[in-house]
């Protein structure tokens, strides 16, 4: 599994790509468009994109002093990198 997660699967469940993130992201930030709203032009459920909002959330410090919280794509996947890191690195060799 690569870490940007591009499934290509058809029919079934298939994860959000890193373009559908990042579309997320403009919408749910800039746009303040809701999750079902989202739902709706990414033809996902509305849980999904709950959830995938939910692992993005950080805390954005804007000029003014004030917290905000943000969805980040890419802190969501800093984090899965840190954890890849953390990992022992014989568990990548044992088959």
């Amino acid at each position: 599994m690569s870490l940007f997660n591009d499934n290509t699967k058809t029919g079934g469940y298939k994860h959000l790509n890193y373009t559908e993130r990042t579309q997320i992201e403009r919408w749910y930030n800039i746009d303040k468009k809701k999750p079902k709203e989202i739902a709706g032009l990414l033809n996902k459920s509305t849980r999904t994109i709950k959830r995938e909002i939910k692992k993005g959330l950080v805390k954005n410090l804007n000029s003014d002093l004030t917290e905000k919280l943000v969805y980040s794509v890419n802190f969501k996947y800093y984090n899965i990198l840190i954890y890849f890191l953390k990992k022992p690195c014989y568990n990548y060799f044992i088959k």
